[in-house]
């Protein structure tokens, strides 16, 4: 498209969030047991989703149809005359299993998945731990808890909303690193004031940093559209992972130093993903336009070989 539109979308995931940390919060302070809430955002989540479901796959349009005609009949006129050519020229698909595994040696994918690794484990700890670390570190009643944690996410909403900009006028790089850097002061300062309003001010500046990492690790993976299926498979097995592990992780920590103290280890992974913030830099996808190979062929037989070398 031209601009960066996938914050955009994390955006709306925050604004649920959002949105449902208040419904917590009034619902703890109103006294409605679990019991009731819980069916009732049930059947609220379901139903906007299916309802929203026909709209969320998009048509082919008579475009895209014609420019993949295009391409076919394309290739066909390059084979021709060359003899039996094994495949197209556009990379290969259908290898199954092995191709889903050639994201996982490349090198830039992978530090792209240390950077949503790093991302998820923020984010989603404090989902998990940021409300009850409230309650339990500063004896506050469980509706600040929800309210803190809506804090956050309302944080993480504004600058996903305001991020589209901020990325195509400083760039990838330099957003993530200050993201990052935003991210281990806030965490800092919720993990070490002694007050629960300098606390929830570290929250904000938290969720602020938070924002923008994932997107942006998509986004990075995504910049070869031939590739972008793959790799962004492999980056987000990265946060799933986080969001497997970090939860008991953080919760045996909790039990020895308190759910407070215990987050202040994400800033390992916020140290992580700064270093290695060079990484989602925009690269440029290898042309796939085809041309005769400079080695003779052999008799009877032809061959294609792609401009970024690769044989077809």
């Amino acid at each position: 498209m031209g601009r960066t539109v996938i914050p955009t979308f994390h955006a709306a995931f925050s604004l649920g969030a959002m949105a449902g940390s208040a419904l917590g919060a009034l619902a703890s302070r109103a006294g409605v047991p679990l019991v009731v809430q819980m069916p009732a955002v049930v059947a609220v989540a379901v139903g906007a989703r299916l309802a929203a479901l026909p709209g969320a796959l998009l048509p082919r349009t008579a475009d895209e149809a014609d420019e993949d005609r295009e391409h076919h009949e394309h290739d066909e006129d390059r084979a021709g005359g060359l003899g039996e050519v094994a495949g197209p020229v556009a990379p290969v698909r259908g290898r199954g299993f092995t191709a889903a595994l050639d994201p996982w040696k490349e090198r830039r994918t992978l530090l792209i998945g240390v950077v949503v690794l790093a991302a998820s484990l923020s984010e989603g700890s404090a989902n998990n731990w940021l409300s009850l670390a409230v309650v339990d570190g500063f004896h506050a009643p469980e509706a600040s808890g929800g309210l803190v944690l809506g804090l956050f996410v309302g944080a993480m909403t504004a600058v996903r909303v305001l991020g589209t900009r901020l990325i195509d006028r400083f760039g990838r790089v330099t957003v993530l690193r200050v993201s990052g850097v935003a991210s281990l002061l806030g965490l800092l300062a919720f993990g070490l004031v002694p007050s629960l309003p300098l606390a929830a001010a570290g929250v904000a500046l938290w969720g602020f940093g938070a924002a923008l990492a994932v997107p942006i690790g998509i986004a990075a993976a995504s910049d070869d559209p031939r590739r972008a299926a793959g790799r962004v498979a492999a980056v987000s097995v990265f946060s799933s992972v986080a969001s497997i592990t970090a939860p008991p992780l953080l919760g045996l920590a909790a039990e020895s130093m308190g759910a407070r103290h215990a987050l202040l280890l994400v800033t390992v992974a916020m140290v992580a993903s700064v270093a290695v913030a060079g990484q989602v830099r925009r690269s440029r996808p290898a042309p796939v336009r085809a041309t005769l190979a400079s080695e003779p062929f052999s008799a009877g037989a032809g061959a294609l070989v792609t401009t970024s070398g690769e044989l077809r």
